[in-house]
C-alpha cells in the first residue's frame, strides 16, 4: 500500500524516522505479532488453560510477568534489528546485491538474535527473580533444549519464535516488490520457504547442543 508514493515501510519502518516514532511502530507490529501466537499457544497446548483457572491470579500474574520481560523484548529487539537491516537496501550508494544478500540474512539474523537474547534473559532472569534456583549456569544450560522445543510450539517461546517471523512479514514483503512495482508473489514465497529452512537449521542446531 502506497500513500504520496511511500510504501507502508517506508512510512512507518524508515530508519530517517524520529527515534521514538520508530520505537512505537516496532513495539506496536511487535505486541500485534505475539498476540495471535500467545493466544494460540494458550488455547491450544493441553493443559494450560487449566492450569491458568486453577492458579487464579498468581498464575496470570506469573504468565504476565514472564511475556511482558521475557516474550515483549524479545520480538522488540528482534524485529528492530529486522528493520535495521533491511534499512541498508534502501541506504545511498547500495550495491545492486545489496537487496539479496539483506533478504537471505534476514532469517539467519533473527534466529540468531532470538537465541542470544534468550541466554540473556535466562541469567539475568536466575539473578534477578531466582529463577532456574538462581544458578546462572542451569540457566544457560536449559536454552538449548528451551528453543529446540520452541518451533514444535511445546512453550512459551514458541510463542516469541513465531511472532518474531509474523513481525518479520512486512520487511519481507517489501523485500520482494521491485521498486515502482507489486509485490511479487513468487519472491514472497520464495523468502518464506528460506525462512522455515532456516528455522529448521535453527532446530536441528540446538537439539545438537541439547543431547
Amino acid at each position: 500500500m502506497r500513500t504520496d508514493g511511500r510504501t507502508m515501510m517506508e512510512r512507518h519502518f524508515a530508519l530517517d524516522l524520529p527515534a521514538g516514532r520508530f520505537a512505537w511502530n516496532v513495539l506496536m507490529l511487535s505486541l500485534a505479532a505475539l498476540g495471535l501466537p500467545l493466544a494460540a499457544y494458550l488455547s491450544l497446548r493441553p493443559g494450560v488453560a487449566e492450569m491458568l483457572a486453577q492458579g487464579g491470579t498468581t498464575a496470570a500474574q506469573l504468565l504476565l510477568r514472564q511475556v511482558a520481560l521475557n516474550g515483549v523484548p524479545v520480538v522488540f529487539a528482534v524485529t528492530w534489528a529486522g528493520f535495521v537491516l533491511h534499512g541498508l537496501r534502501s541506504r545511498p550508494g547500495a550495491a545492486p546485491r545489496t537487496p539479496w544478500i539483506v533478504m537471505l540474512a534476514d532469517a539467519p539474523l533473527r534466529l540468531t538474535i532470538f537465541g542470544l537474547l534468550h541466554l540473556v534473559v535466562y541469567v539475568l532472569a536466575a539473578d534477578w527473580f531466582g529463577s532456574f534456583g538462581g544458578d546462572r549456569a542451569t540457566a544457560l544450560r536449559v536454552v538449548a533444549p528451551t528453543l529446540a522445543r520452541a518451533a514444535a510450539f511445546e512453550n512459551l517461546s514458541g510463542a516469541y519464535l513465531y511472532a518474531v517471523l509474523l513481525a518479520s512479514l512486512p520487511a519481507q514483503a517489501s523485500a520482494s516488490r521491485p521498486p515502482g512495482g507489486r509485490c511479487r508473489a513468487v519472491a514472497l514465497l520464495g523468502l518464506l520457504a528460506w525462512t522455515a529452512l532456516c528455522v529448521s537449521a535453527f532446530t536441528a542446531i540446538l537439539v545438537a547442543i541439547a543431547r
